[in-house]
Order: structure tokens, then sequence, then C-alpha cells
């Protein structure tokens, strides 16, 4: 046993040899000394010692393991006031790291089909995240991945009303969450548009020459619409408008879905008021002034009074602050008291109609919650 001494007591060494590169070296140097003095019967002992010594040198250390990468699962809470029917369109799902590049981690896209509400499981990697929720976006606009690859990019998007669909409006909302975090956080979605609704309706002439006419082939519409705006959670003015000045066929050509901005009103309207529910479609706008720059956008009723074409022209910023806010109903009750004007932009003789204004959720006493 005395031969092999010196290799156990060179492992036994290691301890002390192998915690720094010049102990290594120190440790393979007596290695290879020894091996070049005795023979192949004596380093057999060595042949198997030295693997195991250098391996558990070498290897015995704690891994740290890099939890950012790991894959997890979020339940969001999605909650909107703007109701949506049955098989109105898709959600797509953007969730961002929140860090200074902001780069997209994941996405998904659902059919709304039956509605609200869904559940859904959000993947990611885990950490601190912020999740862009879009409503009824078509996919082909989502494409571009300079776009939507950062919070940068998908902050900038837009849209354009003549795009939209009255029936599953767009919408959108935000949140920051953990990813993987057990409470469930809630995003609030909203609508992009506002809503125009002309809820009732009645001409009343009594005490004119022309009393007892009624207002025949009506028709709504709304002139100096603002027609672009971004994701953004700030009612940031838009700068395209359509109908200015007036209605234009040229421009309504546009509009997939032109009920966006007119509806017929098929009926006379005479001296009973009657609930007709007409909602047009508008993005946000500063309408606090009339000037060629900054029109205000206004809600027309055009329609023949004695075989006559007359214009109602409702001017929407004397009776909202002068301005017009996403995801807000502006509910209008209408009395016709008196013959209207030539075109679209006049201004009437005062009485000449009386619009009562309230503005209210987009769907008032309407709410529903989506999860997922």
């Amino acid at each position: 046993m005395s031969r092999f001494a010196p290799v156990f007591m060179l492992a036994l060494q290691k301890n002390k040899t192998m915690k720094d590169k010049k102990g290594r070296r120190r440790f393979l140097q007596l290695a290879i000394d020894f091996l070049s003095k005795k023979s192949l019967f004596h380093a057999i002992p060595f042949i198997y010692v030295f693997p195991c010594t250098v391996a558990t040198a070498f290897f015995s250390c704690t891994k740290t393991v890099d939890t950012s990468w790991q894959e997890v699962s979020t339940t969001i809470n999605i909650e909107s006031k703007s109701a949506m029917p049955v098989n109105s369109g898709s959600l797509d799902l953007f969730v961002y790291n929140m860090d200074k590049l902001g780069r997209l981690d994941s996405h998904s896209r659902q059919n709304l089909g039956w509605g609200f509400p869904l559940n859904v499981e959000v993947g990611s990697r885990s950490g601190m995240k912020r999740i862009i929720a879009l409503a009824n976006w078509p996919a082909e606009e989502l494409e571009d991945w300079g776009a939507v690859s950062s919070l940068d990019g998908i902050g900038n998007l837009t849209c354009n009303l003549a795009d939209d669909n009255p029936a599953s409006p767009r919408m959108t909302g935000t949140t920051t969450i953990t990813a993987g975090a057990a409470s469930a956080p809630s995003i609030s979605m909203q609508a992009l548009s506002a809503k125009i609704k002309l809820a009732t309706i009645c001409c009343d002439f009594s005490g004119k020459v022309y009393e007892g006419l009624t207002i025949k082939n009506a028709r709504v519409y709304l002139t100096n619409v603002c027609v672009n705006t971004t994701i953004s959670p700030d009612d940031v003015p838009g700068t395209a408008f359509v109908n200015i000045g007036g209605y234009s066929d040229a421009d309504m050509k546009a509009f997939g879905a032109p009920e966006l901005l007119e509806r017929n009103i098929y009926e006379d309207i005479g001296a009973v008021k009657r609930t007709v529910d007409i909602s047009l479609f508008c993005y946000p706008a500063e309408i606090s002034e009339d000037d060629a720059g900054k029109p205000q956008t206004k809600l027309v009723l055009e329609g023949e009074i004695g075989g006559r074409k007359y214009y109602y022209p409702i001017r929407l910023g004397n009776y909202t602050g002068g301005v017009i806010r996403r995801d807000i109903t502006y509910q209008i009750d209408l009395k016709i008291s008196r013959l209207g004007g030539d075109d679209p932009e006049a201004t009437l003789q005062a009485g000449a109609f009386e619009a009562t204004v309230q503005v209210l959720p987009w769907d008032n006493n309407d709410s529903q919650t989506v999860n997922y």
C-alpha cells in the first residue's frame, strides 16, 4: 500500500490546491510528475481517482437559474361599458416588457364569438408587463411588425373611421401586470369613437302659417367629422375630416359602413314626439370653434317641408364644452319649431329648433365584464 500512498495523498490535497487557477495548475503538474516516474501498475489507482477528483472540483457549485425566460400564464379581467353584440369581432392582446426597449413579449388573437364574457389565459415570460388590448381590429392592419413590435410603435398606431363598424366598434384598453401573479388585474375597454344619438324628434309648427305641415323624406347625418385617431388612452384630437361643409358623396364612398355617418327617417315627422334611436359615430375632436381650419362637428337634419328642402344643423360643440370624447354617448332630443336653412352650415333664427343634449356613458346602465 505504501506504493500508492502518493496517489491518495495527492487526491486528498485537492481541497487545498483546487481553490484557484494556480492551485489547479499545481495539481495537474503533480499528476504529470508522478505518472512520469511510475509504472502503469502504479498509475491504475490514479487513473481512477483523477477524473473523480477533477469532476468534483470543477462542478461542485450552485447553478443560478434565470427565471426571466420562464413562461407563465396570467388571467386578466376585462371590463367594458361598450356593449357588444354576439359574433361581433375579435380581440388582440399584446404583452410588452416593462423595460427601456419595451419589446413585444407575446401576442394572441381571439374571436369574440358569442360576445362577452370570455375566459382566456394570457401567456408570456415572467416579470412586469404592459398589456395592450385591441378589439375589432382588422388583422391586416396589425401585420406591420414595426407598428406592433414595441410599446412606442403600437402607441402610434392609427385608425380610420371609414374602416370602423357600428355593430362592432374598435375598442382599446391597457394595464400593467406582474406576469404569473395570483391576483387577476383588470382592463377597462373603451370605444375609440363617440356616439351621437338622436333619441327623439318632433315637429310642432303651431301658430305658424305652415301649421300642420310635416317633415318628409328626412335623414340625419354628421358633417365636419373627424375620421382619424390613435389608440392612446387620451382623447388626442384628429386631423382628418370628411363631409366638410355638408354631405359629400365622394367622402362617403370610402366608408364600408356609411351608416356610421348617415341614417334615413322613413316616417313623416309631425307634432307627436317619436322615438327614433339613431346612432351615428365620429372620433374625438376639438370643436370649440367653427372655421375652415377647425370646423364644428354638426348633426344635420335634412328634410322636405311643403315640397322644399330644409336643413337643421346642430353644432355639437355648443352643448359639449367644445370637445367630443371617445366612449361617450351624446344623446339628443330634438324639437323643430320653424323652417330651417338653405344649407347644412346655415345659422338659423333663434327658436328654429330646441335640442336637449345629454352626455352619457357609451351604453347607459349597461356594464359587462370580460374574463381573460
